[in-house]
């Protein structure tokens, strides 16, 4: 797997938030051929892209010729300081050359007593030999951690964002390639539909891609027929598609999905929470349309536009909810996904969401005082929500 060379940004998904996974990989595989670190530990969530770099970070450092007894991998916690210590230690068995041991998975950066053991094994540079640690998670306070970032590297690998467009850009860089490659390709927005059904999971979403690949004719590009057509997607994905049906007044479908999430095992109040924040994101883009803040626009790169250029005070007034402020906030939103909600907000009144948020803020007693009757009451609110049911007050 190939990491596509960082564009120029320009048009499309404008840059916003923190460093994808994706450049931290690119910045792990630039490290030199001669004369690396010593030692270089990859870590984060996204254990995919971690896993990758690793594999590819030692084959760019042990050539080819060599591979076969040059790299050595020690896998998983039984591992023990001793055993990584021969690896350390041991000498090729066809001469000397660049060698790398790569520790994967094996626990040394959570407990301190099992870190200060490894901590002594660390290679000094020029020794020819580059020590790979991959975690998932690490306790950055242990004297090895330290160790590691002031003699050699570390990478931190966290989660693809599906609301960061510099994330989302390099996503689809790497997806379609990938398709490229099989001959295949892929449009931007079916891709944020990939997302939203399997998330932000690398290893998921290339399961998925394959899958894809195989149904699709040579040449065809996938889109969202065929995503429906044969990806299976996530409990929280259904009631992301239950709050699309609500939003778009669709009470058939809306039932469907209701039944879905519900027989999936959703907690109602959890999906009650998904209702919740969709009307909340409908009542902030009223606003906005009412106060003239964003134009209403038929085509998606016209509202875009428009919503890129939203003074940073709108964003600024959300930001008192904490951390978790994105999760409350249309700012917190891939566009294209506010882009499909504004027809709605469009449509109706404030007043009546005003009334929505009622209904829901009512449910939320109902449920409490009677789980039995979730169900019912869930349906009853779906069919308010699509517009068919009596506001109860």
């Amino acid at each position: 797997m190939g990491f596509p060379a960082r564009k120029k940004l320009s048009g499309g998904w404008a840059r916003r938030g923190g460093e994808s996974p994706l450049e931290v990989a690119r910045r792990a595989l630039a490290l030199p051929r001669e004369g690396p670190p010593p030692v270089c530990l990859l870590h984060g969530e996204e254990g995919y892209l971690v896993e990758e770099t690793a594999r590819r970070l030692a084959e760019k450092l042990v050539p080819k010729a060599q591979r076969e007894f040059g790299i050595e991998i020690l896998s998983g916690p039984g591992v023990t300081a001793a055993q990584l210590s021969g690896a350390l230690g041991s000498t090729p068995l066809f001469g000397a050359g660049p060698r790398a041991v790569w520790a994967r998975g094996c626990g040394l950066l959570r407990a301190r007593d099992r870190s200060e053991a490894v901590l002594r094994l660390v290679p000094d540079k020029g020794q020819g030999i580059t020590l790979l640690i991959t975690e998932e998670e690490v306790d950055a306070r242990l004297a090895l951690y330290k160790e590691i970032a002031r003699r050699g590297a570390v990478f931190r690998f966290d989660r693809l964002s599906d609301t960061d467009d510099a994330h989302l850009r390099s996503l689809h860089a790497l997806v379609s390639e990938r398709l490229k490659a099989g001959g295949h390709g892929m449009e931007r927005d079916a891709l944020l539909y990939l997302v939203q059904l399997v998330g932000t999971d690398l290893r998921a979403i290339f399961a998925e891609i394959e899958k894809l690949q195989l149904h699709a004719a040579p040449g065809a590009k996938i889109g969202k027929g065929d995503i429906d057509l044969l990806v299976c997607p996530s409990r929280e994905s259904t009631a992301f598609q239950l709050a699309d049906a609500v939003t778009e007044g669709d009470p058939k479908r809306a039932r469907l999905l209701l039944q879905q999430v519900l027989r999936g095992g959703v907690h109602p109040l959890a999906v009650l929470a998904t209702l919740t924040q969709r009307v909340r994101f409908l009542l902030q883009l009223k606003a906005l349309l009412d106060e003239g803040g964003v134009r209403a626009a038929s085509t998606y790169p016209a509202f875009k536009a428009a919503f890129d250029r939203l003074p940073d005070a709108y964003r600024e007034a959300y930001k008192a909810a904490g951390k978790r402020y994105r999760a409350y906030s249309i700012f917190g939103q891939h566009p294209y996904v506010v882009f499909k909600m504004a027809g709605a907000a469009r449509r109706g009144p404030a007043s009546r969401l005003r009334l929505h948020l009622d209904a829901l803020v009512k449910a939320d007693a109902e449920l409490k005082r009677e789980g039995r009757r979730a169900p019912r009451v869930l349906e009853d609110l779906v069919a308010v929500l699509c517009g068919g049911g009596a506001v109860r007050t």
